[in-house]
């Protein structure tokens, strides 16, 4: 079972619901007016989920795409606007990490490798409208790619397993599975501001830019 928490920047709980009896809830971004898409692993199928959620009732399910078969693991999903891409940890070298760029009717229009030399473990994504940042929790660094996923240049992160990451819209967040706390970052890593919800196993973060969903 996976539920999603409703935050203030507080890190006061405003709501909780479930979102799925089944499968492994990977990851979450938020895509406009109460709506987001969720990444859930059912055996060997991943899936991206668009669902509603007003908190005022249950999660109401939009449409359920299946999107790829999960022959590596899935972890976290973020979207430029038009189109959704899925962070996937590879398992074999040279390659650390694949991300699938999806129309939003679940079919791949693309694969991006993450060629490292070395069997990094990525957790998270988000994109800032110009940038992808894909946390790294081997080294517990943050990658800053291109659009083209090539790497510009990395960054450490303050807390060890940061299985989330979001955009606000002016900082970037992202989530500790160590604490379970949510850290506002600059781009040299800086630490500007930290919540400590009480929602804890933190997987995924998405923003509205009011509040947080975890």
């Amino acid at each position: 079972m996976g539920n999603i928490t409703k935050i203030d920047k507080k890190g006061n709980t405003i709501a909780t619901h479930p979102i799925s009896s089944v499968g492994n809830f990977k990851g979450i971004c938020y895509i406009g007016v109460g709506y987001f898409a969720v990444i859930q692993q059912v055996n060997r199928d991943l899936y991206l989920v668009l669902a509603k959620l007003d908190f005022s009732s249950s999660v109401k399910i939009i449409k359920t795409l299946k999107t790829l078969d999960a022959l590596n693991n899935p972890h976290g999903v973020c979207t430029d606007g038009k189109f959704f891409y899925v962070l996937v940890q590879a398992s074999t070298l040279p390659i650390s990490g694949k991300v699938f760029k999806l129309d939003k009717k679940g079919n791949t229009i693309k694969i991006f490798s993450l060629t490292t030399g070395s069997l990094l473990r990525f957790r998270a994504l988000t994109f800032n409208g110009k940038h992808f940042f894909a946390t790294e929790i081997k080294n517990n660094e943050m990658w800053q790619l291109d659009q083209n996923f090539n790497l510009i240049r990395t960054f450490p992160l303050p807390e060890n397993l940061n299985r989330g990451a979001c955009f606000d819209g002016v900082n970037l967040w992202v989530g500790g599975a160590t604490n379970d706390d949510l850290y506002c970052l600059d781009y040299q890593g800086n630490v500007k501001n930290q919540i400590m919800p009480s929602a804890g196993n933190l997987i995924g973060v998405a923003t509205d830019g009011k509040y947080f969903y975890l």
